[in-house]
């Protein structure tokens, strides 16, 4: 864990999988092998760093399983998350020890959630009592709420209807639920009355933040997310990334490396390997120039 003041510490999640799942030309095989090996020496909490989905749908994490078999991970101390849209997806997650989270993507807008995955938001809710059946004592399952701070498509969408939603999650037995903003649509001003709102940690729930935004805004965002104490913050090195069936145009991840200067500018202690952060960031930087 970093810690950020003596009473708030969250966990960090680097997402090469988000930051490379929208480029279109394939980044080859032993060139994320290169960048994915020297990720898990950072030292982040969590990388989530790949999907069990169609590689028709998302050609560029066809790899996933090539790669969760070719990395050495004797020396990270990271845990590994991998993105499920179905059962098989999870079955399939269960099967790699290496792998100590699952994500699924659960989403406030009816149309993103047949978009993304295929099914109903009905049916989705099924499938994760389901997949807590399959994981339960083997893998940690986090529900990522997509569209989680507005609906593009014109659907029914408020704050009291996400509230209900973590409520329902925690219900069946969720733990950790990361609350994405798919488009990057939350001002600041939005964010904050969101963050205000959400419920206590105290309740038993770990409240994550999965934010699409302007490179820009990024730093306001993230002194905000800080000063609410949420407990998981999602990154992604250059702020690469975007969700390809929210729409065309794809609005990036929050830098990790803004987070990072944050951090050092407060004085606070990172429990991250500088030389090999400064050595991703520096392959991750060659691969945007060459495939994005």
């Amino acid at each position: 864990m970093i810690s950020y003041t003596p009473q708030t510490a969250f966990t960090w999640v680097e997402c090469p999988r988000d930051a490379f799942q929208g480029i279109h030309y394939p980044i080859p095989t032993p060139v994320k092998l290169h960048y994915y090996s020297c990720l898990v020496n950072v030292g982040f909490d969590i990388i989530d760093i790949g999907s069990f989905v169609s590689p028709k749908a998302v050609p560029q994490m066809s790899d996933t399983a090539i790669l969760l078999d070719s990395l050495d991970l004797s020396s990270s101390s990271s845990k590994l998350l991998i993105i499920a849209a179905n059962e098989r997806g999870v079955l399939n997650a269960l099967r790699y020890p290496q792998i100590q989270q699952i994500g699924y993507p659960l989403s406030l807008s009816p149309t993103f959630q047949k978009n993304n995955t295929h099914s109903t938001l009905e049916e989705s809710v099924i499938l994760i009592e389901k997949c807590l059946v399959h994981t339960k004592g083997a893998k940690e399952l986090i529900i990522y709420v997509s569209m989680a701070f507005g609906n593009p498509y014109g659907e029914a969408y408020s704050i009291d209807l996400l509230l209900q939603t973590i409520e329902k999650l925690k219900q069946i037995g969720i733990h950790t639920i990361s609350l994405a903003d798919t488009i990057g649509m939350a001002t600041p001003e939005f964010l904050a009355n969101v963050l205000k709102q959400l419920p206590s940690n105290s309740l038993g729930i770990t409240i994550g933040l999965h934010l699409h935004s302007t490179y820009t805004s990024s730093k306001e965002k993230f002194k905000m997310i800080l000063d609410y104490g949420i407990q998981r913050i999602d990154t992604a090195f250059l702020g690469m990334g975007g969700c390809p069936f929210a729409q065309d145009t794809l609005v990036g991840n929050m830098p990790t490396e803004i987070l990072f200067d944050i951090l050092e500018e407060k004085s606070v202690p990172l429990s991250l390997n500088t030389k090999k952060y400064q050595e991703a960031l520096s392959i991750v930087s060659d691969i945007k120039s060459k495939y994005h």
